[in-house]
């Protein structure tokens, strides 16, 4: 359904059906066809880059247990989401790109989703504090950091740490003494 003249009131026309993935990139989708997506409760994967949503819409996923990808980019979604997300038990990837109102305080909430080993955080406001909590987590191993608040500082938390195995950043982070904490 990416990139077209998809509504919230054409949501509507999904539920009961079984649907495991739904891309909504581009569409005209607000917080009010979040509704009607919170009751596939079948589904697997979602995103919704370029769309109309923020954090408060979030409410109406609180049923998706069973989501293990999860990506918004360019939307108002904001640390309110977090409070929804943290019940994703199954969630494996969190992709959250030029997304600003994601600060270190949602990652504080999400680091303990069990399953999660990809946080695409590039554009948020993250900062150090949010890849020294993650980097705690052995079951992290790929990182998108790029154009957020994280500095050459910040990449010293994965000094120690073997299990990055993907891992982006931007020239502002790749410095020589920041690309010195990653190199192995």
């Amino acid at each position: 359904l990416a990139g077209t003249a998809v509504t919230d009131a054409g949501m509507v026309h999904l539920v009961g059906m079984p649907v495991l993935g739904l891309a909504l990139d581009g569409t005209k989708i607000t917080d009010a066809g979040l509704e009607s997506i919170g009751k596939l409760s079948g589904l697997i994967e979602l995103t919704m880059e370029e769309t109309g949503i923020t954090g408060a819409g979030f409410k109406h996923l609180a049923g998706l247990k069973d989501i293990r990808i999860l990506k918004f980019a360019e939307t108002g979604v904001t640390d309110e989401a977090s409070a929804v997300i943290k019940d994703m038990k199954k969630l494996q990837i969190l992709g959250a790109t030029n997304v600003k109102g994601l600060t270190d305080k949602s990652i504080e909430v999400l680091k303990d989703l069990p399953n999660v080993h990809t946080m695409e955080l590039r554009g948020t406001s993250v900062t150090d504090a949010t890849v020294a909590m993650l980097s705690a987590l052995k079951r992290m191993h790929c990182y998108d950091l790029a154009q957020s608040q994280v500095t050459e500082k910040g990449l010293e938390s994965l000094k120690n740490y073997a299990n990055v195995h993907s891992l982006a950043i931007d020239g502002k982070q790749a410095t020589a003494s920041g690309l010195q904490f990653v190199k192995n």
